[in-house]
C-alpha cells in the first residue's frame, strides 16, 4: 500500500502543478493585455478633411453630448463668425452652413462652450469689436441654431463681457466668464432657466473682483449646487486657483484662498466636473517658466484638495496643461496638451476616482503631428464614446482638430465609495461675502428652436486603467507553479 500510495503521490503533485500553470498563464495573459484606455480604442478624424479647415484659422473650443448628438463649437476667421460642427454618433461629422445673420455680423463672434439645456442646448460666447465684446448666447441643436437678441444691459456694457463656460445646473443654466467695465477684469455670471431669457448676477467686488484679474473657465451643477472655478491674480501679479460656489446660481460665494491648494506658482483651474470623490479640477501649474498639468478634487466644492505632482504623469520637459475634464473612460478623462519643448501635442489623462492618474501614451500619429495640436474640450455620450476636440496647425494656419475613442468593453460597476482626500484641505466660511442676482437685469433672447427632449448623460466607464492587482495575483500563481513543481520533483526522486 505504501508503494501504492508513493506512486501517487507524483500524479497528484503533477495534476497540481498542471492546474496551477494554467491558471498561472491565465492571470499572465491577463495582466500582458494593455489597458484599453492606455492604448487602443483612440482614432483621429482625418486631419486634411475639408469640413475641419479652410482660408484663415479655424478653432473649436469645446464639445458637448447632446439630445440630438455631438455639437462641436468655435470659430472661422475666414468669415470672422462662429462655427459649429454635428455629429451624431461622434464619428461622422459636418459643418453647420454659414448663416451670417446667425454665426456673423458686422464685427467677431466666437463660441467658447455648450451644453444640452433643459430645453434646448445652449452655446455661450462672445460678439463685437475687439475692444467692446458682448456675452452671446445661441439656442438649437444639431444643425438648426438661433442667435439671441443683443440685450446690452445683461450682456454688455463699456469694455469686454464674455462668457466662457455653460452648465444645466442652477435655475436651469449658469454660464460664467468675465467682464472687464469696472477697469480690471473680474468674473462675471450670468443665470437662465431654459436659455430664452438670462438675468446678470450683479457684480460684487469682494466675491468677483479684487486688486488685479478674476476669472471663471469653469462651471458645473455639483457642490452645494454650483461650482465654478478659475484664476485669482494677487496684488503682486501672480496667480492662484480659485474656486466659486452657489447654492442656487444666483447668491455666490468664493472659497477662501490656501496657498497650499490653490497657490505655489502661477495657477489657474480651466475645467470642472461632477466626478470621482465628489467634484475634480483640471488645469496647471507655473513654476520657473515651467507649466506642468494639476488637479484638485473636493467632496462638497467647499473643502479642496490638490491632487500630489507626479512629474511622470502631470510634468515633463516644457510645458502641459489639462484645459477639460469629464466623466467617461475608467473613471475621469481629462484633456490638454504637451508641450516637450520641440512641438506641441495633444494629451489624455485618465483616472479611476480623480485621485490617481495616468497619462496615456503618447502616439505621435494620433496625438501629435508636424507642429501644433491641442484638445481644448471632451464629451462623453451614454454610450461611452469619448470625443475631444480642438485645434491643430495644418497647411500653414489652424484647423479644427477631432479624435474620438471608442468604448471597446463593457464599463465596469462605479466604485462602492471615494477614497479619502488628501490632506490639504481648505475649509468653508459662512461669512464670506456674496453675490444674489437681481431681477432687474433681464433679456429676452430668441425663441428656442423645437428638439427632442434631453437624454441623460450619463458617461459610463471604460475598462479600468492599469490596476497592480493582477501582477500580485500573478506573483501568487507563480509561487504555486514553483511549489507545485518542486513537490512534483521530490516525489520523482523518491520513487
Amino acid at each position: 500500500m505504501r508503494h501504492a500510495h508513493h506512486r501517487s503521490v507524483p500524479r497528484f503533485h503533477a495534476a497540481a502543478a498542471v492546474v496551477a500553470l494554467t491558471g498561472a498563464l491565465v492571470v499572465v495573459a491577463i495582466v500582458a493585455a494593455p489597458p484599453g484606455w492606455a492604448t487602443d480604442g483612440w482614432t483621429r478624424h482625418t486631419p486634411s478633411d475639408p469640413l475641419l479647415g479652410g482660408s484663415g484659422n479655424q478653432l473649436m473650443q469645446s464639445v458637448a453630448s447632446t439630445a440630438s448628438g455631438f455639437v462641436a463649437v468655435g470659430s472661422d476667421d475666414s468669415v470672422t463668425a462662429a462655427a459649429v460642427w454635428f455629429s451624431p454618433d461622434g464619428s461622422s461629422w459636418s459643418r453647420v452652413a454659414h448663416q451670417e445673420g446667425i454665426f456673423g455680423g458686422p464685427d467677431l463672434q466666437y463660441m467658447y462652450d455648450v451644453v444640452q439645456g433643459p430645453g434646448n442646448a445652449v452655446i455661450v460666447g462672445a460678439s463685437g469689436p475687439s475692444a467692446d465684446q458682448d456675452a452671446a448666447v445661441w439656442t438649437g441643436g444639431g444643425t438648426i441654431w438661433k442667435r439671441a437678441k443683443d440685450a446690452p444691459a445683461v450682456f454688455g456694457g463699456t469694455g469686454n463681457q464674455v462668457m466662457y463656460s455653460v452648465a444645466a445646473a442652477g435655475p436651469g443654466l449658469v454660464a460664467v466668464g468675465t467682464d472687464d467695465s469696472g477697469g480690471d477684469l473680474d468674473a462675471a455670471v450670468w443665470t437662465s432657466a431654459y436659455g430664452s431669457t438670462w438675468t446678470r448676477v450683479p457684480h460684487v467686488e469682494a466675491v468677483f473682483g479684487g486688486a488685479h484679474r478674476q476669472w471663471m473657465k469653469g462651471v458645473t451643477a455639483g457642490g452645494p449646487g454650483v461650482v465654478a472655478v478659475g484664476m485669482d491674480e494677487s496684488i503682486d501679479g501672480s496667480s492662484d486657483a480659485a474656486v466659486w460656489t452657489s447654492v442656487n446660481g444666483t447668491s455666490w460665494t468664493q472659497v477662501p484662498h490656501s496657498e497650499a491648494v490653490f497657490g505655489g506658482g502661477n495657477v489657474s483651474m480651466y475645467g470642472v466636473v461632477a466626478g470621482g470623490p465628489g467634484l475634480v479640477a483640471v488645469g496647471h501649474e507655473i513654476t520657473n517658466g515651467d507649466s506642468d498639468a494639476a488637479v484638485w478634487t473636493s467632496v462638497d466644492g467647499l473643502t479642496w484638495t490638490r491632487v500630489p505632482h507626479n512629474e511622470s504623469v502631470f510634468g515633463g520637459p516644457s510645458n502641459q496643461k489639462m484645459l477639460d475634464v469629464a466623466v467617461g473612460g475608467p473613471g475621469l478623462i481629462a484633456v490638454g496638451y504637451d508641450n516637450d519643448g520641440t512641438d506641441r501635442d495633444a494629451a489624455v489623462w485618465t483616472s479611476p476616482d480623480g485621485l490617481t492618474w495616468t497619462r496615456v501614451p503618447h502616439d505621435e500619429a494620433t496625438f501629435g503631428g508636424p507642429e501644433i495640436e491641442t484638445m481644448n474640450g471632451i464629451a462623453v455620450d451614454a454610450t461611452g464614446a469619448a470625443v475631444p476636440a480642438g485645434t491643430q496647425w495644418f497647411n500653414y494656419d489652424y484647423d479644427a482638430a477631432l479624435w474620438t475613442y471608442t468604448a471597446t468593453a463593457a464599463p465596469p460597476p462605479p466604485p462602492a465609495s471615494p477614497r479619502n482626500a488628501h490632506p490639504s484641505s481648505v475649509p468653508a466660511t459662512a461669512a464670506a461675502p456674496t453675490a444674489t442676482a437681481s431681477s432687474t437685469a433681464s433679456a429676452t433672447v430668441a425663441s428656442p428652436v423645437a428638439s427632442p427632449s434631453p437624454t441623460a448623460q450619463a458617461a459610463p466607464a471604460d475598462s479600468p486603467g492599469r490596476d497592480y492587482t493582477p501582477y500580485a495575483i500573478a506573483g501568487v500563481s507563480a509561487a504555486v507553479v514553483a511549489a507545485a513543481a518542486l513537490g512534483w520533483f521530490l516525489a520523482r526522486r523518491r520513487l
